[in-house]
């Protein structure tokens, strides 16, 4: 007798690849769902289709961390100019330090808003 036809019909595949470990990691998980690992991975995949779209204050707060990120780099960069500059003269400029200071605040997460 041969088989009833699906109410759904997959026909497109897609290959991902995965290290053993993540895959075993991923085999693991479907398998606590009671699943196949195709059902589990197509079911994670489209989990958020439905989902709004990202809250205005998350893009924001994405874009001021990206702000940051660019500026502590541009900083970083003056930095890594003004050493060669420093160790030639022999001496530590007192605002220099005065600076670094700050920065490790910052980087560290106490400095931000």
């Amino acid at each position: 007798m041969a088989r009833p036809p699906k109410a759904i019909k997959r026909d497109r595949q897609i290959s991902i690849r995965f290290t053993g470990t993540e895959l075993d990691e991923i085999d693991a998980h479907g398998a606590a769902a009671g699943t196949t690992l195709s059902e589990f991975g197509r079911t994670r995949m489209l989990a958020k289709r439905n989902a709004p779209a990202r809250d205005l204050g998350m893009a924001e707060a994405l874009q001021e961390q990206r702000l940051i990120h660019i500026q502590l780099s541009r900083v970083a960069n003056l930095l890594n100019q003004l050493v060669p500059h420093m160790h030639q003269a022999g001496e530590i400029l007192p605002d220099v330090v005065s600076l670094l200071q700050e920065l490790r605040t910052i980087i560290s997460g106490r400095g931000l808003p």
